[in-house]
């Protein structure tokens, strides 16, 4: 998996930009997330992605249905590709991992991934999760 990251990176940091459109894809905009790893988790994330650009960075918060755990994450790299979305995160906790997920084409409502802790101390001793995410009514 460690791979999986090394060539997310290199794919989406070393791409030439395109002067046309590349993709129909719309992540743009606020999320709610449903996280599903040793418990259920909830909470917002924010995805940047410029129109027409197969690439964005996200930031946003998971917390426990009773408040007991909170984490913040971010990714600065992700992108898709053929229906296919990957991105490398990291949480203020040092954990770093891959999400990897199946996107439809076109504004996107709800999507979900996969994803798998790589490095640094798994805290919630769970270094798999099941993530969904739903577009936030405008």
């Amino acid at each position: 998996l460690t791979a999986i990251a090394v060539g997310a990176i290199s794919y989406f940091a070393l791409r030439t930009p395109d002067s046309a459109c590349e993709t129909d894809i719309e992540l743009d905009g606020d999320w709610v997330v449903t996280a599903k790893t040793d418990g259920e988790f909830l909470g917002h994330v924010n995805i940047i992605q410029n129109i027409c650009e197969p690439h964005f960075m996200l930031s946003g918060n998971l917390s426990s249905a009773d408040k007991s755990r909170e984490v913040d994450f971010s990714s600065k790299i992700g992108g898709f590709d053929d229906g296919e979305i990957l991105f490398v995160y990291e949480n203020f906790s040092g954990e770093i991992g891959v999400c990897r997920g199946i996107i439809p084409a076109g504004i996107v409502e709800t999507f979900s991934v996969k994803c798998v802790d790589l490095i640094g101390a798994d805290r919630n001793d769970s270094p798999n999760s099941h993530i969904v995410f739903d577009r936030v009514a405008k």
